[in-house]
């Protein structure tokens, strides 16, 4: 390969490293202060000019590129857009309404970190028993079923945790509807992973389980930016959490979409 070519290669990836952080800093700034400053801040404008910017960068530097982070032929894989989307969607509904949920129950229920952290417990448990038994059901269903499953428990527990928390509080109740909510999230995850590795080469295994975890954290990362906004704008937590809770639940609804849609098998396999 020419020095030149090499050089400009080596910063076109340079570039892919630098862009995508600071597109999505933007992007979670713009999203967080958009509330409190107004649209027509110039903090908020100039917040969504740099997100657009970087973005912009990302794809034009993923192209010139001799190693990109993302092969360009993934692109418009259905698969891997759509588990992907599982990842995205997952994550923000997840993530988002656990913010506001932590923040309900100490300002709203008046509990300290140590009665939150023993409320919310059993849903940690059930993470951990989701995932353990996530394997000895894939054996009996296929992954796209599991998701499926997993998403729908996790919303149904989502909402019985939302609607627990209305009226008189029984803190028991609580909890028993998070195990529903945080268990079901996590039968969904394995199946997720299984599905992108069994759809990549061997040899790009590990760049196609990145790609998912970066869309997952993405979601996480957007997902309390979006709960945050909503408690800023809405006055009152209890007013905020119930939408936030609403607007979480859909985006699982999306996740059920997207893990449909990863049913029909992709056209062409995945490749470098």
């Amino acid at each position: 390969m020419p020095a030149a070519t090499a050089s400009n290669s080596a910063s076109a990836e340079l570039l892919c490293k630098t862009t995508r952080p600071v597109m999505l800093a933007a992007l979670c700034f713009a999203a967080i202060e958009w509330p409190a400053r107004g649209a027509l801040s110039p903090w908020v404008w100039g917040a969504a000019l740099l997100t657009l910017a970087a973005g912009a960068l990302f794809v034009l530097a993923e192209r010139r590129a001799r190693a990109p982070l993302v092969p360009l032929a993934w692109l418009g894989h259905r698969t891997l857009g759509a588990v992907n989307g599982v990842g995205f969607l997952l994550n923000f509904g997840y993530y988002g309404a656990l913010f506001v949920l932590s923040l309900h129950l100490q300002n709203v229920e008046h509990l300290s970190a140590r009665q939150t952290g023993l409320v919310m417990l059993p849903m940690a448990v059930s993470l951990s028993a989701g995932n353990i038994f996530a394997g000895k059901l894939m054996a009996r269903f296929s992954t796209p079923a599991m998701m499926l499953g997993g998403l729908v428990i996790g919303a149904a527990g989502l909402l019985a945790t939302s609607a627990a928390l209305t009226g008189h509080v029984h803190l028991w109740v609580v909890s028993a509807t998070m195990v529903a909510y945080g268990g079901g999230t996590a039968l969904a995850i394995a199946p997720m992973t299984s599905t992108i590795l069994s759809a990549a080469p061997g040899e790009l295994a590990g760049t196609a389980s990145g790609l998912l975890n970066a869309a997952r954290q993405t979601g996480s990362l957007l997902g309390v930016a979006a709960a945050g906004a909503v408690v800023t704008v809405v006055p009152g937590l209890a007013h905020a959490a119930p939408m936030v809770f609403g607007l979480m639940t859909l985006s699982y609804a999306g996740a059920m979409a997207m893990a449909w849609i990863s049913r029909r098998p992709a056209a062409t396999a995945l490749a470098a």
